[in-house]
């Protein structure tokens, strides 16, 4: 349940989505919790945030362009690096339990884009 998520991400004007970790089900409601990838301004939780539990110190990124993302989880530690730069972090996740990884879109009409998923296994 432990890995490391490398990939690149390219987003349309105002997507709200994410990827979503330790993820079990839509119902019962256990999303596990969520990496946002938000190209919306003065947004709570822009990208590279821990979904309401630590916000992005900044957005290293221009809309539309592509981007790398490398997420780091271990334990209830994760890390959160946007554009090479280490945006968000934390030794406090609200799950440290086996889990699918699931990627999430938000709002009808907006779009995002991921290439070069790379997933490893950590143990």
């Amino acid at each position: 349940h432990d890995f490391e998520l490398a990939t690149y991400v390219q987003t349309g004007p105002r997507s709200n989505g994410g990827i979503f970790c330790r993820f079990k089900s839509l119902v019962p409601h256990d999303r596990g919790f969520e990496i946002q990838i938000e190209d919306i301004p003065g947004s709570s939780n822009p990208t590279g945030s821990i979904y309401n539990f630590r916000r992005a110190c900044c957005t290293p990124v221009r809309p539309g362009s592509w981007y790398p993302l490398y997420i780091l989880v271990r334990g209830r530690h994760a890390t959160v690096c946007v554009n090479g730069v280490t945006v968000a972090q934390t030794d406090q996740l609200p799950v440290d339990r086996p889990g699918h990884i699931a990627i999430q879109m938000h709002h009808r009409g907006s779009w995002l884009r991921l290439k070069e998923l790379k997933v490893k296994p950590l143990d």
